[in-house]
């Protein structure tokens, strides 16, 4: 292989190990807004509970949108299991998973992060090899 093919070879890796970074990023992202939206379900919840029955109260419903509502049972909640099902559920149950919820989040946050930064190291190292490789091809090259 010459040193041109060389040359391209290592930057067709650096390019894919940048998509890969943008890829984690935006799974960051994701992770990053699915842990708001717990977080603020969790706040709701509790707070639904402490305001007690027949009270009126906003409940967010997404977008900086609220309801007025009036509270029927301060002591009880639905939670989605998936594919459309619903379950009642007592508040502190209800916290119960939301909380677990938020902990595996933040533990796939805290491993993703690491695999970004792991893979920016290795962007960074790559990045390098290239140009050095760049720079030792044109020395090498024909009337250069």
């Amino acid at each position: 292989m010459n040193n041109e093919e060389e040359v391209r070879r290592a930057a067709a890796v650096l390019d894919s190990q940048r998509a890969q970074l943008e890829s984690l990023a935006r799974q960051e992202e994701i992770l990053q807004y699915s842990l708001e939206e717990l977080l603020r379900a969790r706040e709701t919840v509790g707070n639904a509970r402490q305001v007690g029955k027949g009270t009126e109260a906003l409940v967010p419903v997404g977008a900086g949108a609220f309801l007025f509502m009036n509270v029927k049972d301060s002591d009880k909640a639905l939670m989605s299991i998936g594919s459309d099902l619903v379950l009642e559920e007592s508040v502190d149950k209800v916290l119960e998973k939301l909380d677990a919820r938020v902990k595996e989040i933040e533990e796939a946050s805290k491993t993703l992060s690491e695999k970004v930064s792991d893979l920016d190291d290795r962007v960074g190292v790559q990045a390098r090899f290239v140009q050095d490789l760049y720079d030792r091809t044109k020395k090498v090259a024909p009337g250069a």
